[in-house]
């Protein structure tokens, strides 16, 4: 009768356990590659989100700032026409443009520099003629509109 060495079967079982490791070596290479991508995946995602989300808070205020200025110009003008009626004084209250104010505050957050330089601008110009009674210029709204349309990405209107 052949007796089998002692080496052999201890051969075997490094070579098995040595099989063993690799294929976890494998496994664990693979496991990590699908986490990275699957991670790479998930911080676009959240890229695309987080830049819509900026966008749209952009958007609303500029949008509102807009808004809120030909608001506060058509009460202004209807102030003075019903003023120039009663031949009364004209004087704008203190707060009249404080949402205008805050609507500026929204774009300094959320706005480009530019686009809080010309609304500052705009502020200014309407707050000179409300309460200083300085000349407004009637496309003082041009140069933000057009800053807001570059930063929006907006097109261009047809002439």
């Amino acid at each position: 009768m052949t007796t089998t060495p002692v080496w052999v079967p201890l051969v075997v079982a490094f070579l098995g356990l040595g099989g063993v490791l690799a294929a976890q070596l494998v496994a664990n290479h693979r496991e990590d590659v699908r986490w990275r991508r699957e991670r790479e995946r998930e911080n676009t995602t959240w890229g695309r989100e987080d830049a819509a989300r900026s966008y749209e808070h952009r958007r609303n205020a500029y949008v509102d700032f807009v808004k809120i200025f030909h608001d506060r110009w058509r009460v202004f003008v209807l102030a003075q026409e019903a003023a120039k009626v009663r031949n009364g004084d004209n004087d704008a209250p203190i707060d009249f443009l404080e949402p205008l104010y805050d609507r500026l505050v929204q774009i300094q957050v959320f706005g480009t520099k530019e686009a809080e330089e010309l609304a500052q601008n705009v502020l200014n110009t309407i707050a000179n003629y409300v309460y200083h009674d300085i000349n407004m210029p009637r496309d003082v709204l041009k140069l933000l509109l057009s800053e807001i349309r570059r930063d929006l990405s907006i097109p261009d209107r047809p002439a």
